[in-house]
């Protein structure tokens, strides 16, 4: 499992909303297909867990939480394609 970022939208109680974008997935790969979400807006998430899914030619991987909090939106459909740095929740 990949312990990098995900996408928008992680609300701690104190912090308020955490934007969260999609890390480097390697030297050359610049977009990812996002495969699926395990989580949906108004899940309550603890640290690690999974977000969603993305996948490219080489790799699939887990985008996990950094922190607990609530997922208050996503910036992305399943099957769209996204780029490093861009907001996934």
């Amino acid at each position: 499992a990949w312990g990098g970022a995900g996408w928008r939208a992680l609300s701690a109680a104190a912090a308020g909303p955490v934007k969260v974008e999609l890390e480097s997935l390697g030297d050359s790969i610049t977009t990812a297909t996002l495969l699926s979400w395990d989580k949906s807006v108004g899940d309550s998430v603890k640290e690690d867990d999974v977000i969603c899914t993305v996948e490219t030619d080489k790799v699939t991987m887990e985008i996990r939480a950094k922190m607990n909090g609530t997922l208050t939106e996503r910036t992305a459909a399943e099957g769209d394609e996204v780029t490093v740095g861009q907001h996934l929740y």
